[in-house]
């Protein structure tokens, strides 16, 4: 070979080693650009086994989403998930969003080349996949978007969704596959199925009721003081309530015998109960009322005065034991008054009148 020819060969050589240099980074940038999705989670709405669940499963694309590529959903067949009762007929059981903007899912075959449309290709039932394909001619999502889908009747579009997977049969770490939509690209996930996801957290509460009576301390008293024809002579008790019954609670008073001279047991002279309902000045009467209104037994309503002078309501008090103060419900520092009153005639008899008056309150738990 001449020297002339060797210079070109080698020159040739130089030439073609020079281009492969070059070109062969291009090419292996430019193969099928497999890479994985990232940051990838799905929220379930149940994780114990075989219960339907919801599923909101979000991740960063590798690549763009671009029309006509589709993207599938495997959720392992064999570790018992069941995806019975979806097709690809059903649009509503799915949303899905790239970066917070929605896109409108059409039933197999309905694309309409309107923007943002996503086709349910294919559901199999068999082997546990959904397979999404971007719509011809729609435009492509941004590089590096996230996506969120939704599975169940957590889809609100284009309809509310009927279907929900039902969970594996096994508990343990439950792995689901993310395949596409760019050729290559891929994801994985795993779902942590429990044989129970849920505690019954338990509490008692005790019952609890006080009742106390003011002014004063044990033995209470309630000095009518001396008694005149010209005026109606009264003392105050507070019954103060405080209870937890769901139901409420009532208090009754009864007495032992009438308001007599010199006692109960000998009881020589008595001042009649009250019978009109108004303990009336220069009439021989007796009686209480009660600032709960609404009692059931004791009717007489405390005007919210006590031993003034002047008349006063008044219910008889007797050996039947009647309610002056009650409620419905559980309540806190319930205040109920009550105003014993008495007036006499101008030859009601001297002495010394009393007796004893008893108070029951009772929680209705």
């Amino acid at each position: 070979m001449g020297k002339s020819n060797k210079t070109m060969l080698k020159r040739f050589a130089v030439f073609v080693l020079i281009i492969s240099l070059l070109v062969f980074p291009f090419v292996l940038n430019n193969k099928a650009q497999a890479a994985p999705h990232t940051v990838i989670s799905d929220q379930l709405s149940r994780l114990e086994v075989s219960l339907n669940a919801n599923h909101t499963i979000t991740f960063t694309l590798a690549s763009a989403w671009d029309a006509d590529e589709a993207l599938v959903l495997d959720f392992v067949n064999g570790d018992g998930f069941d995806t019975t009762g979806f097709a690809n007929t059903e649009a509503e059981d799915y949303d899905i969003t790239w970066d917070a903007v929605e896109q409108t899912l059409v039933a197999s075959g309905g694309c309409s080349v309107a923007a943002l449309e996503i086709e349910v290709t294919t559901v199999d039932t068999t082997n546990d996949t959904f397979t999404l394909t971007r719509c011809s001619g729609d435009a492509s999502s941004a590089a590096n978007a996230v996506v969120v889908i939704e599975i169940g009747t957590n889809a609100t579009t284009p309809g509310a969704g009927d279907d929900q997977i039902n969970n594996a049969t096994s508990a343990g770490s439950k792995t689901v596959s993310l395949t596409g939509p760019t050729s290559g690209d891929s994801g994985q996930f795993a779902i942590p199925i429990m044989d129970s996801d849920q505690v019954t957290v338990t509490a008692t509460v005790d019952p609890t009721i006080t009742s106390d009576l003011t002014p004063g301390g044990a033995p209470y008293t309630c000095a009518l003081g001396t008694l005149s024809s010209s005026a109606v002579q009264g003392c105050q008790i507070t019954n103060t309530v405080s209870t937890n019954a769901v139901s409420g609670y009532n208090s009754t008073i009864v007495e032992n015998g009438n308001l007599c001279s010199p006692s109960v047991a000998v009881c020589t002279n008595n001042i009649a109960d009250v019978a009109d309902g108004t303990v009336t000045i220069a009439a021989e009467e007796y009686g209480v009322s009660t600032s709960d209104a609404n009692a059931p037994g004791i009717t007489a309503d405390f005007d919210g005065t006590c031993d003034d002078g002047a008349n006063e309501t008044g219910s008889a008090i007797t050996g039947t034991a009647q309610i002056y103060a009650d409620e419905t419900g559980a309540i806190a520092s319930d205040a109920t008054n009550l105003c014993f009153s008495a007036s006499i005639t101008a030859t009601t008899e001297a002495g010394s009148y009393s007796h004893i008056t008893t108070h029951i309150t009772t929680g209705n738990f």
